[in-house]
């Protein structure tokens, strides 16, 4: 299994589809993993995820707290499908990301993306926050961070 679609991902979170031979894998119970309420990996997906905010998540599902433990508890159930941020999941040798479509995480047009933002005042950029502010946009710190699983920021 290298990719599904946002109806079929919407279809197996809703419990409509519940093996993998329905999306063209192997004849192989689904297990769904999902976040509670108010986490923000299920914020970006019921945002971003076309359908998926129209769906009601199967109650046949694992709900977990946090993002590494949902990548450990997939990685350790056979079948099982969950999401997380992407620094979680590339670290973890157990578990792989599904494509959504044609398109996998690290591509620039990828859906589910949630963004952090550095928020400061003008008059305060001194100091380390200041050094700090100036580090995130150089070379060295776009490549820590593409290297690190995640999207440099723009200025």
């Amino acid at each position: 299994m290298g990719a599904v679609y946002y109806s079929q991902l919407c279809d197996i979170y809703s419990g409509k589809i519940k093996n993998w031979k329905d999306v063209g894998g192997k004849d192989q119970r689904i297990r769904v993993i999902r976040r509670e309420d108010g986490d923000s990996s299920l914020a970006v997906l019921l945002k971003t995820l076309p359908g998926f905010k129209d769906i009601t998540l199967t109650k046949k599902s694992k709900t977990t707290l946090s993002d590494p433990i949902t990548v450990e508890i997939a990685g350790k159930t056979a079948g099982a499908i969950a999401f997380g941020t992407y620094p979680n999941v590339i670290v973890n040798n157990n578990v792989h990301h599904l494509a959504l479509g044609k398109l996998k995480a690290t591509d620039a047009d990828y859906p589910c993306v949630g963004s952090l933002a550095l928020i400061f005042k003008e008059k305060n950029k001194k100091g380390n926050l200041g050094k700090f502010i100036d580090f995130v946009s150089t070379k060295l710190a776009k490549e820590a961070i593409t290297k690190a699983g995640a999207i440099p920021i723009a200025k």
